[in-house]
């Protein structure tokens, strides 16, 4: 078996992996279709590559006992280079984006709740890495239903961002 990899771990862990990726990028569409940015595509596309190149390799170590370790480093590096192209991209476009427009809608009920669980869900993926056994397959679920409640949770948020009806110029609407 792969190296600190659970020797129990199940093709059914391997597949629910999916989940939280494909919820991610459900979210990352549909921010990237309202926000039109080449930068912000490209670091959700490589964390979506990341995502499921991590999953590609669960299921070829859970079935074939076989470990190609391209799968588990890309997404060491794809991910984190698709998060910072992600946050550079609001920085580069900061003039074009009405921040006061995006805060109400972060704020506005019920997208706020689901934006206050996506952080302590996060928060909380943030404590299982640091507190507790990664090799134990019951962490291994709990991390991975930890992170689908914080990418469902974030889809949610953005999905009942609402618009506030006022006027406004066109070129103040959100992204």
């Amino acid at each position: 078996m792969v190296e600190n990899f659970p020797k129990d771990f199940t093709l059914a862990l391997a597949l629910f992996d999916a989940v939280p990726v494909i919820l991610f990028m459900i979210t990352a569409t549909i921010v990237a279709i309202r926000f039109s940015n080449p930068v912000f595509l490209s670091g959700a596309a490589l964390c979506s590559l990341a995502g499921l190149g991590k999953i590609v390799w669960k299921i070829i170590v859970v079935t074939k006992n076989i470990n190609i370790p391209f799968f588990f480093y890309e997404f060491r590096v794809l991910m984190p280079l698709g998060f910072l192209l992600i946050i550079f991209s609001f920085i580069i476009v900061n003039g074009t984006i009405n921040w006061k427009d995006v805060k109400r809608r972060l704020l506005h009920f019920p997208a706020v709740i689901f934006f206050i669980i996506t952080v302590f869900s996060l928060i909380g993926m943030i404590i299982i890495k640091l507190t507790m056994d990664l090799t134990s397959l019951k962490t291994n679920w709990i991390a991975e239903i930890t992170n689908t409640i914080a990418q469902g949770s974030l889809l949610l948020g953005v999905l009942t961002m609402k618009k506030h009806y006022r006027k406004k110029a066109p070129e103040e609407d959100f992204f």
